[in-house]
């Protein structure tokens, strides 16, 4: 079975995959026919360019993992703790208000679903870095759950601890948790 081949000029020799002939004196240009096709310089140009691209999806790869450092404020609390962040417009909102006053009321429930809170008010530097992190662009209240694994887990309005609770207390790995629980 012979070998795949293609054309390709060449300033020196005539050949035929294994057979070389001179070419006619009178030729203006020389060519080199039916060379093997998988030769390293048939592919000099992919090359090059395969070389550019990997260099590039590197450089791109290198920033995003920058980026993503400075968002990764939540990573000390990887598999320790869940995250609850609370997005607010100001002081004074009264969802804030609410959410601090049930934390107080319901700390040993706090601590027992190994729950940390993170409070941020819009103009802070964390509030635009975890912004971006969660998609957050308006400026209304918003509380975000995260979990163990540090994937969001719940995205709401509402300012109900209760229901959080509850929602945490169906995770699975919250009821590994249950039977070794004190407080």
């Amino acid at each position: 079975m012979r070998a795949l081949v293609r054309f390709r000029e060449t300033p020196t020799k005539y050949a035929i995959y294994g057979h070389p002939e001179q070419p006619p004196a009178s030729a203006a240009w020389k060519t080199n026919a039916l060379t093997p096709f998988f030769q390293p310089q048939t592919f000099a140009w992919l090359l090059h360019r395969r070389l550019l691209a990997y260099k590039l999806l590197t450089a791109i790869a290198l920033l995003a993992i920058c980026f993503c450092a400075r968002a990764e404020q939540l990573k000390e609390y990887l598999w320790t703790n869940r995250v609850i962040v609370t997005f607010s417009s100001e002081k004074s909102a009264p969802e804030r208000l609410s959410i601090i006053k049930q934390i107080a009321q319901y700390p040993c429930e706090f601590r027992k679903r190994d729950l940390v809170h993170i409070d941020l008010i819009a103009g802070s530097s964390a509030y635009q870095t975890l912004g971006k992190k969660f998609s957050i662009t308006d400026k209304e209240f918003k509380l975000i759950l995260v979990g163990k694994d540090g994937k969001v887990k719940l995205s709401t309005n509402s300012t109900s601890i209760t229901e959080l609770f509850a929602f945490i207390d169906s995770m699975p790995l919250r009821k590994g948790e249950v039977s070794t629980e004190r407080c």
